[in-house]
């Protein structure tokens, strides 16, 4: 499940998410994988529509937390300093940024 799910938060703009609103036009969303102990990942997704989960490649997680307004309102953070991050990335950086679960990296 946590693949399939971590997939579909990596095809998104594929898969029919709306357009990034003018404050982060070119962030449609955010994929963070952070290396948990023990080998596994813990996946953080924060998508222009609102859609906020936290993933667990050992199982569970959050799905739907961006109801709630802080948390919300850290999602629309998060892309901004995407946003505001891109200039300073490199085309290499750009091309490698999806990874398989085994070698963590942030998506943007």
């Amino acid at each position: 499940m946590y693949e399939a799910l971590r997939t579909a938060a990596l095809d998104a703009v594929r898969l029919g998410l709306p357009a990034p609103p003018p404050e982060h036009s070119d962030v449609s969303g955010v994929v963070v994988d952070i290396p948990a102990d023990g080998g596994g990942f813990a996946t953080l997704i924060a998508m222009s529509e609102g859609t906020t989960s936290l993933y667990l490649s050992t199982g569970g997680g959050v799905i739907g937390a961006g109801q709630h307004p802080s948390v919300g309102a850290a999602n629309r953070e998060l892309r901004q300093t995407a946003q505001a991050t891109l200039p300073s990335l490199s085309e290499s950086s750009a091309r490698a940024r999806i990874h398989r679960p085994a070698s963590p990296a942030s998506s943007f």
